[in-house]
């Protein structure tokens, strides 16, 4: 990657070399269902979003991601004028241009190494995915942590098919992904 902290991938051949890794580990159904493959020593959190990172996610994002050279942002669905995937830099800059561009999208930001991945969804709901120490520093929080906090936002959510969408989610990843078998695959909203 050039100076640039952010550009579309506009090889063909590179974006879906690169869609495909990360469909190993996300992908979408039509009906924008995700599912998220359990990989030994992979933990997985979920956390309420808005429709933008804010600064504090990119902070923590950014000590996240931080032994990664690169990322990429995966389109989790079919977009007709946005970039089906994107090279970035884990940095504020690079997160600065997902926002930009994908923020009111469902992508995910695959590491550059896949071997964690954000699922950023347009459902109020972040995903994170990968080593403990990844989901810890993206979250800000243990886990447990994380789950209550999800917990009491779902609680005060205004409507009834929101919070029984977003507890779905909850309960996916929380009680579902951490038991699910090596190689299966954990499905949400449900």
């Amino acid at each position: 990657m050039d100076d640039a902290a952010w550009e579309a991938v506009t090889d063909t051949l590179t974006a879906e070399r690169l869609a495909l890794r990360g469909k190993e580990l996300v992908y979408a159904t039509d009906k924008l269902q995700f599912l998220l493959k359990r990989v030994p020593g992979r933990v997985a959190a979920v956390a309420e979003s808005g429709s933008r990172l804010t600064a504090t996610n990119i902070e923590r994002l950014v000590e996240a991601f931080g032994d990664q050279e690169e990322a990429f942002a995966v389109g989790l669905e079919k977009l007709r004028y946005v970039a089906p995937v994107f090279r970035m830099r884990p940095s504020e800059a690079g997160f600065e241009g997902f926002n930009h561009a994908c923020s009111h999208y469902n992508y995910s930001i695959c590491a550059g190494d896949f071997s964690a991945v954000v699922v950023c969804s347009t459902g109020d709901f972040f995903v994170y995915a990968g080593s403990p120490r990844f989901v810890r520093s993206a979250l800000g929080q243990d886990l447990s942590d994380s789950f209550s906090t999800l917990d009491n936002y779902i609680r005060r959510f205004p409507t009834e098919d929101s919070r029984l969408m977003l507890n779905s989610v909850l309960v996916a990843i929380r009680d579902e992904f951490p038991v699910a078998a090596d190689g299966s695959w954990v499905t949400f909203p449900k």
